[in-house]
């Protein structure tokens, strides 16, 4: 189960931590530009280096490869001289993953200058969840929890859910007869139940107000009877523990969310969960 929770925390923040790459939309040799001649660099091995306009629209980025020197911002672009020989450039704005432009197709030319227009797209806000949830079984057993997430286009949340009865303590198991050990019990008609449950996973926006999550988990349900000595025995037919699996959608509505999905144990013991909460 420990294994299990921590899986589901790596890929929950992983999931929150995505972030949009710079789009490349074109690079070409431009053969009217004499600036990577005019006014050359060299490099280490004093040959002359080609020169790459980085046109983007932010002057916080940093670049990674075989550079030559300190880029530039020059107006609108960064000029960035590199050796013929260099294999790729790596461009990161601020606020964006890194994206790496390999030169294989186009190797660089000494004294060569190449336009790069790169395009950012707009930043997706990451808007934080935080939603209480009702559960309901098909016994008509509820459960209570919280939800939490992050998301811009896809993110990820954790759910934990709990009914509260942690009293709850069986002395053995019984059928749903209530036979015990191979004999009849005296039963008092008294039940007792208890259901707790951890689940993460993603979370997606496909329309603007419709987000989209799925996950997995691990989580028990105990049905217990009380016979006439005051014991409770587990009624080993209703009583699940294992891996638990949910699918459900959230819509939003300004500062405010609900949700609505289902959730199971071992595909046995079913819920319907609904949530009212935050998303800002």
């Amino acid at each position: 189960m420990r294994r299990l929770l921590l899986v589901l925390a790596t890929a929950f923040l992983g999931l929150t931590l995505l972030a949009q790459e710079p789009e490349i939309k074109s690079f070409s040799l431009n053969v009217s530009d004499l600036e990577a001649k005019l006014n050359s660099v060299r490099d280490l091995n004093d040959e002359a280096c080609a020169l790459i306009r980085v046109h983007i629209a932010s002057k916080d980025v940093a670049f990674d490869g075989n550079i030559i020197g300190d880029p530039i911002w020059n107006d609108g672009e960064w000029l960035v001289f590199m050796p013929a020989s260099a294999p790729f450039l790596t461009i990161k704005p601020k606020g964006y993953a890194a994206h790496t432009y390999r030169f294989q197709e186009n190797p660089l030319q000494s004294y060569c200058t190449y336009e790069m227009d790169v395009v950012l797209p707009p930043i997706e806000r990451v808007r934080s969840l935080v939603m209480p949830s009702f559960s309901i079984s098909t016994t008509s057993h509820p459960s209570y929890g919280l939800m939490v997430g992050f998301v811009k286009k896809f993110g990820g949340y954790i759910r934990a859910k709990s009914d509260f009865r942690f009293d709850l303590k069986t002395v053995g198991i019984c059928n749903e007869q209530g036979v015990m050990d191979g004999q009849q019990a005296w039963l008092t008609g008294n039940a007792k139940s208890n259901r707790w449950a951890i689940t993460a996973g993603g979370l997606a926006r496909v329309l603007s107000p419709l987000y989209v999550y799925a996950g997995v988990g691990y989580g028990q349900r105990t049905l217990a009877w009380e016979n006439s000595a005051g014991e409770y025995y587990k009624v080993s037919s209703s009583s699940f523990s294992g891996v638990e699996t949910e699918l459900g959608v959230v819509f939003r509505f300004g500062a405010f969310a609900v949700s609505a999905g289902m959730q199971n144990n071992s595909f046995k013991f079913w819920e319907a969960n609904l949530g009212v909460g935050v998303m800002f």
